[in-house]
Parts: structure tokens; sequence; C-alpha cells
């Protein structure tokens, strides 16, 4: 999974859709302008309307920090320590 993200950033970064910055052994990545309108247009197409409500609710309820929320799935699911990359939940 770690390599298919980085693709996926790589790629939103070679579109000047998401920028990349290092913050000491912090990693921030955010859209561009350009990804903003980008976005804007998608959550307003009928294919994505399902999927920006369920991110607006989890922004909303939800909104931590990547180690915040790595703790916290680890500490609620202690089973996923133990996964192999790439494997499905649920087996």
């Amino acid at each position: 999974m770690g390599s298919s993200i980085s693709t996926l950033h790589n790629l939103l970064v070679a579109k000047d859709l998401a920028e990349v910055n290092v913050k000491g052994r912090t990693i921030e990545i955010s859209l561009t302008e350009q990804g903003k309108r980008v976005a804007k247009t998608l959550a307003k197409d009928e294919a994505f309307v399902d999927l920006n409500r369920r991110a607006n609710l989890l922004k909303t309820h939800f909104d931590i920090k990547g180690t915040r929320l790595m703790k916290f799935i680890y500490e609620t699911f202690p089973e996923i320590a133990s996964m192999r990359s790439g494997e499905e939940i649920g087996k």
C-alpha cells in the first residue's frame, strides 16, 4: 500500500494538484489551488456526491493529524499490526 500511495501523490504533484513539504520528520501533502478547483468540480459530479458527503462527515467529526490517527487505528484495531501490506481487512 505504501508504494501505491507514493505513486498517487507523485501523480498529483506532477499534475500540479498537490504539493509535498517536509518539515523535520513530518511530511505534509496539501492541495494546490488547481487541486482545490478540481476537487470542488468533482464534489459536484454525481459520481462523487456520496464520497464527498462521507469525506465532509469525517472532516467534521474526526479531523485529526496523521500520527494521532495512526495511534487511534492501532489501539482500536490491534489486529492490523500483524497484517501483511495489501491484505484485505476482515479475512
